[in-house]
């Protein structure tokens, strides 16, 4: 029992003799315990021994002062109103400040600033001003500092008139840090702290690189409360072991038997005080876990300790045993995991290569499997121990979600020529792509480099892509159905396996596509009159227009082909080569510039073919037609108003000049001199016709 418990079983029993003797033993201890004697003179205060309790006070105080403790004094001090009721002196508190600070001129300083020498008589707000310049005392020039979100540095000047410190971080200039805010965002130092090290001593920490790499981590997690991550760690050696290091380093401590890796998805490490007690307190943690848990922990630690891993081992037998026939997929589980850190299994029950032979429905069997890469291993062992395996690749064929899984299926069929199993798989994603969304991606991915596929049911798997873009089951996918856009993807394959009425189809059902904006259609819908051109011909509207802007608009697309297309697909290669591509921001970029270049020279190029030029000569100018220009008088106001008519690359509406689409143009072809019309609610006469100049 401590002295501290001591003394509180002694006052509940009133030994009032054993009280005073075991506190004047407990004041003469090398390190006294000031927090745990404030709490027995606070019992002893709440059980009516206050003259007792004001007595031990003043031996603990005196003692204090003796040893030159004037920290703890000060806490001492700061509690004496909770206990007896009223206030030290004003006085009594700044003798222990200057006792404790010396002849400090930062002291002097600080103190004004947070007015400890004003308001005297108010003792409350004083422990308020002392708490204050505690925190800004703690943040003299010089003291190594961890500064929030920066990282380490020193504190190099106190600013008084500015109210700030400036915190030497390393960089070209010093960060200034407010007094107010200074608490929060800086924290004080030990010597011990790796963060302390890397800035008085970074050499030295360096040398234990390659010296003693498990010191250097030792001092690290015993530098934070709690466990780290591996990137905590790493961060915390930011510094002092390069990027170039950092693997070798790692994998080197990594395999010290006092670092114990925690269960759970976020991996966590803690230092031990002892291989011992590492494996004691994993032995520890083992027999409380879950069985997910203790797979983690077979899995992290079985290399750690021979006896405890043949414990782990044993105790996850003992549950197999017992999952066997309740909970089959639980036990290949335990198997699978026991398998992997070399144990042999062979002759027992709940051996995994044993319980799929067993299994009444294979492909049922391991589709309980919730793990993915169980279930993989359970499709690599299954040709070994089953005859009906392609029937269970097949059916998980329509189930698995993941390509790589799905090669790792399709690939055996393939090989053993399981054509109607393989056959009758496809056949059900394309049919029923909802089912298995990523399986179905898979398939149309594959289609791209797979002529059979490309030629099982072309139109049947156009529509099913398009329909999937628009499907809210497919929004995991639409990236990946997307590309099957691009020039070489699945689509645009597919359309050169039409025949003219699934050609026909196929548009129709591009054009109703909701999935789809419009700029993303106009290459396929090219792609497909360009080898059907007879579908657009016969409705084909002729787009008439003055002979220089067909010119000018011939220049455009030469430049589009010739200058723009080319100098983005240069981009694009230059982009693809910066990475990864779902990350890569210039990739992106740059296809959206080729879909709308390509898209734009598509439009362009077509209305180039239903172009006609307008002879503005020899006009029939006794109606209005297209090339000439009306002049119209408004009957009640008698003001005039002119139009030109052209095509709709010349409309300007703003300037008189109206393409033959729009609606009053439409109104005013076949009008002769003198006919009437109304435009706005007002009436207005035609005057005269004649051809544009």
């Amino acid at each position: 029992m401590s002295p501290i418990e001591n003394l509180h079983r002694q006052i509940q029993a009133q030994d009032w003799d054993a009280v005073e003797e075991q506190w004047l033993a407990s004041v003469e201890e090398p390190s006294i315990d000031v927090l745990g004697l404030i709490a027995v003179l606070e019992l002893l205060a709440a059980s009516d021994q206050q003259k007792r309790a004001l007595f031990l006070y003043e031996l603990l105080a005196d003692q204090l002062v003796e040893r030159g403790s004037w920290e703890k004094h000060l806490t001492l001090q700061h509690h004496y109103r909770p206990i007896f009721g009223s206030h030290l002196s004003h006085k009594q508190i700044l003798d222990s400040l200057r006792n404790l600070y010396g002849d400090s001129e930062l002291f002097q300083t600080l103190a004004d600033k947070v007015g400890l020498n004003r308001g005297q008589d108010d003792i409350p707000k004083t422990w308020t001003k002392v708490d204050k310049l505690h925190e800004l005392m703690d943040l003299a020039p010089g003291t190594v500092v961890e500064m929030k979100g920066q990282g380490a540095g020193r504190v190099a000047e106190v600013n008084i008139a500015l109210g700030a410190f400036k915190v030497d971080l390393g960089g070209s200039r010093p960060v200034s840090v407010g007094f107010a805010a200074a608490p929060k965002v800086l924290t004080p130092l030990q010597p011990d702290h790796i963060l302390y090290r890397k800035v008085t001593a970074l050499d030295s920490l360096k040398k234990l690189i390659k010296e003693a790499p498990d010191d250097l981590l030792q001092a690290t997690l015993e530098s934070y409360d709690g466990p780290m991550t591996a990137n905590e760690i790493r961060t915390a050696l930011g510094g002092v072991v390069s990027e170039k290091q950092w693997t070798s380093f790692w994998n080197k401590v990594k395999k010290n038997p006092r670092l114990m890796a925690l269960p759970g998805g976020r991996q966590r490490y803690q230092w031990a005080e002892s291989a011992g007690d590492a494996v004691s307190v994993l032995e520890d943690r083992f027999a409380s876990a879950s069985v997910s848990e203790q797979l983690d922990l077979l899995k992290a630690h079985s290399g750690r300790d021979s006896d405890l891993r043949e414990s782990m081992v044993a105790a996850l037998a003992k549950r197999a045993d017992g999952l066997v026939s309740s909970d089959p997929a639980a036990a290949y589980q335990i198997g699978a995991a026991v398998e992997r850190v070399g144990e042999d299994l062979e002759g027992s029950p709940w051996a995994p290569s044993t319980l799929l032979a067993s299994a009444e429905d294979a492909g049922r069997f391991i589709g309980l499997l919730a793990d993915r890469s169980l279930r993989e291993d359970a499709y690599r062992r299954l040709p070994e121990v089953r005859e009906d395996w392609q029937e269970a690749f097949g059916e998980a064929l329509r189930r698995e979600q993941e390509s790589r899984t799905l090669d790792m299926l399709r690939d055996p069929l393939l090989e053993t020529k399981a054509d109607e199993v393989l056959d009758r798989a496809l056949g059900d994603l394309l049919n029923q792509p909802r089912r298995s969304p990523g399986g179905f991606t898979w398939m149309a991915e594959l289609a791209a480099e797979d002529e059979a596929l490309l030629s099982r049911s072309p139109l049947r798997l156009f529509q099913q892509i398009l329909n999937s873009l628009s499907d809210d089951a497919f929004q995991p996918q639409r990236k990946r159905l997307l590309a099957l856009l691009e020039s070489g993807g699945t689509l645009p394959r597919l359309v050169h396996r039409f025949e003219a009425d699934q050609a026909a189809k196929a548009e129709e059902i591009l054009h109703r596509s909701a999935g789809l904006e419009d700029y993303l259609k106009k290459p396929l819908e090219n792609a497909i009159h360009l080898r059907f051109p007879e579908l657009h011909k016969a409705d084909e509207v002729p787009l008439y227009t003055l002979q220089a802007s067909l010119t000018q608009k011939r220049a455009e697309l030469k430049e589009l082909l010739e200058v723009e297309l080319p100098t983005n697909r240069k981009a694009i290669e230059e982009a693809r080569e910066l990475g990864d591509l779902r990350e890569n921001f210039e990739y992106k970029s740059a296809r959206q510039r080729h879909e709308y270049l390509s898209s734009l020279a598509t439009s362009l190029n077509r209305d180039l073919a239903r172009a006609r030029v307008i002879n503005c000569e020899n006009l029939d100018t006794q109606s209005v037609r297209l090339g000439t220009r009306v002049e119209l008088v408004e009957k009640e106001s008698g003001r005039s108003l002119g139009y030109t008519i052209l095509g709709p690359w010349e409309s300007a509406p703003e300037n008189g000049i109206l393409s033959n689409e729009s609606e009053l143009a439409k109104r005013l072809l076949g009008l002769e001199v003198d006919d009437e019309l109304e435009i706005d609610d007002k009436g207005y006469r035609v005057t005269a016709i004649e051809a544009h100049a």
